[in-house]
């Protein structure tokens, strides 16, 4: 989210839902009484890709979100956002948004300075 505050944008930064990990999976075939098995193939059915792909690229959303909105550090970003292997977070990161997330930054930097000319 952006606001004006005294003619200078800031940045709110959402955290990372922390009920959004791989447990959930767990918990909603035991709350609903399905099969994991069963659960993940109505998911990939329904949703068109894994619960793993879909967290991974729920997951990307949201480091870009901090990546182009904050200033913090883009390692502590990927482990905010769930990722334990930065390689892994560099490699999909690059592969949904076709850049690295050093160069989105500074691509966001550009934008805003542009933007606020």
């Amino acid at each position: 989210m952006v606001s004006k505050n005294v003619g200078k944008p800031t940045i709110s930064h959402r955290p990372f839902p922390t009920f959004y990990n791989r447990r959930l999976q767990e918990a909603l075939s035991n709350k609903y009484s399905y099969n994991k098995n069963y659960l993940s193939n109505l998911f990939h059915k329904v949703v068109g890709k894994t619960f793993s792909e879909a967290l991974t690229e729920e997951r990307l959303i949201h480091a870009r979100e901090s990546i182009q909105h904050t200033a913090r550090p883009i390692t502590v970003i990927c482990h905010e956002v769930g990722f334990s292997n930065k390689s892994f977070f560099y490699h999909k990161y690059a592969e949904k948004f076709g850049c690295t997330p050093k160069e989105d930054r500074q691509l966001g930097k550009q934008q805003f300075l542009t933007a606020s000319l």
